[in-house]
């Protein structure tokens, strides 16, 4: 597993040691908002696991207020996909030596009614959370479909799951009036529009 903090990830390692003693279970530590970051333990991961038979990609985070990464990213956008996107194209390889082997993305049924703007994909002109996270989720989407297609017949299949409201943590630390949704939603309120589009 990935984690950003080292005490968090050990006390998961524990539970996972206790729960599988036989398990090799292992911590990479990284921010994957960040490319190099993701770059760098996709590396890591690669290079200790000679194949790899499930990769699951579930980072995720919100924001109240919009924020660019080093990368110029604003930061939903790069930890919710671009994260995805490095990982997924790092351990490729690893993925086909395992075939049959499965990719699986979480989205979010936040994504219906969003439209991936490419005049603003960063939400430089206008930001919300709900917007953002919408979007994330839509490319997501969007990035899985594309990935089943190309690896097709490779014995490496794609997919995205919406796993419903779970109670996470996603947004409650961040306090106001998305704090106090998130927890009472345990997750991100499904928007009722339209279905998804490109513009």
């Amino acid at each position: 597993m990935v984690a950003r903090d080292r005490d968090r990830a050990d006390k998961t390692l524990a539970k996972l040691k206790e729960a599988g003693p036989g398990a090799a279970h292992r911590a990479h530590i990284a921010d994957l908002s960040l490319v190099a970051e993701t770059k760098r333990a996709g590396g890591e991961i690669a290079a200790a696991e000679p194949r790899i038979d499930v990769l699951i990609n579930n980072a995720g985070n919100v924001f109240p207020n919009r924020q660019l990464t080093a990368d110029g990213l604003e930061r939903t956008f790069a930890t919710n996909h671009m994260a995805y996107f490095v990982l997924t194209h790092a351990l490729r390889e690893r993925l086909a030596a395992a075939a049959p082997a499965r990719i699986v993305s979480t989205a979010s049924r936040a994504h219906s009614g969003r439209v991936l703007d490419f005049d603003n994909l960063q939400l430089a002109k206008g930001y919300s959370v709900t917007q953002a996270y919408g979007r994330s989720k839509l490319a997501n989407i969007l990035f899985t479909r594309e990935l089943a297609r190309r690896l097709a017949g490779t014995g490496v299949t794609a997919n995205c799951i919406h796993p419903g409201f779970v109670s996470t943590g996603l947004g409650q630390r961040r306090g106001g009036l998305f704090g106090a949704v998130a927890h009472r939603q345990h997750g991100i309120a499904r928007p009722r529009r339209p279905p998804a589009r490109l513009r």
